[in-house]
């Protein structure tokens, strides 16, 4: 899947690159400004960036490497989806077993905030991950994951939600095609 997931990633072109900016000035996050940091056109600048795209010639893969500075999806397309299904599936398959899907599944969110560096946990707090109750949170501390919630003020789990929900649904795949045992929804389930 990792392989395939390259492969597609590439083969999208500067096409790709393109659909990729219309669908940001679309969606107009806030950090669209920062993309342009890593040298790639200013997303925020609505058809101006797609011209800049098209005239430079950017691909989709090049796009996902250079913003996957700021943006953990988009490290994780260039990556092949590295994180979400090489790092976090995983996880998320052996906790289900024990916690049940629904308990695994959020605190994969703390796994993959701290495993990526969540960025917006580094731009409220000027932290690289070291020494934010990500882990602990995960573990299942209530007192980690209050801590870390209360780091966030209300404002989400950020990129760490999009990487979590790609592991979970490769894992709903694997169940309903056959390929892994539907997991358990709760621990008590059967």
């Amino acid at each position: 899947v990792m392989g395939t997931a390259m492969v597609l990633v590439e083969a999208e072109g500067v096409e790709g690159a393109v659909n990729l900016y219309r669908a940001l000035e679309a969606a107009a996050p806030g950090y669209l400004g920062r993309i342009g940091w890593s040298g790639l056109p200013d997303a925020s600048q609505p058809g101006l960036a797609t011209a800049e795209i098209v005239e430079k010639r950017v691909t989709l893969m090049q796009l996902a490497r250079l913003a996957g500075l700021y943006d953990p999806v988009l490290r994780d397309a260039g990556r092949g989806l590295a994180i979400s299904l090489g790092e976090l599936l995983p996880a998320l398959r052996e906790d289900s077993g024990r916690l049940g899907l629904l308990e695994a599944w959020r605190r994969l969110h703390y796994l993959a905030a701290g495993l990526e560096g969540d960025l917006l946990l580094r731009r409220k707090h000027g932290s690289q991950g070291e020494g934010l109750p990500w882990l602990e949170a995960y573990r299942g501390s209530a007192a980690g994951e209050a801590l870390l919630w209360g780091m966030l003020r209300g404002a989400g789990p950020g990129a760490a939600a999009d990487l979590a929900v790609n592991a979970a649904a490769r894992l709903l795949y694997e169940a309903e095609t056959g390929l892994q045992r539907f997991p358990r929804l709760h621990p008590w389930s059967p």
